[in-house]
């Protein structure tokens, strides 16, 4: 009889820690958005360069991580409808040899042909640091 209950008590607990669980994972995407997959890691990138209205510059070796950070930071609200241009674009060299070109502002994202909504500020944070180091912000 009694292990009985404990079984049931073990399996309501359960329950609870799921239902808790999954209520605080949708919480968070429903406050932060959705992240984008696939985003470049420190370790695989070459190089990175800044591209603003046509303009470019080589990121320095060591604003690399902010780079990718920057990346990583991004969230989105599913698929955008808005297939205008960002105004800033950052184009990661991997050491695999592959590119991954990712660009933002206030209202899209791109990543590799893929529009997404900015969740957030996170786009114009985007931009506005990417546009910084360009200028050599240091």
């Amino acid at each position: 009889m009694k292990a009985k209950n404990g079984a049931k008590t073990l399996k309501t607990w359960l329950k609870f820690f799921a239902c808790s669980l999954a209520g605080v994972i949708i919480a968070n995407l429903l406050m932060d958005g959705f992240p984008i997959l696939g985003m470049p890691e420190k370790e695989q990138v070459l190089s990175v360069q800044v591209e603003i209205a046509g303009q470019s510059a080589q990121v320095k070796p060591d604003e690399l991580e902010l780079a990718c950070n920057l990346a990583g930071g991004l969230r989105h609200w599913g698929f955008s409808d808005l297939k205008s241009e960002p105004t800033v674009f950052l184009c990661y060299q991997m050491k695999d040899g592959s590119t991954i070109v990712i660009g933002a502002d206030k209202d899209v994202i791109y990543k590799d042909g893929r529009y997404y909504r900015a969740k957030g500020g996170c786009g114009a944070f985007f931009e506005k640091v990417a546009q910084a180091m360009q200028v050599d912000w240091h």
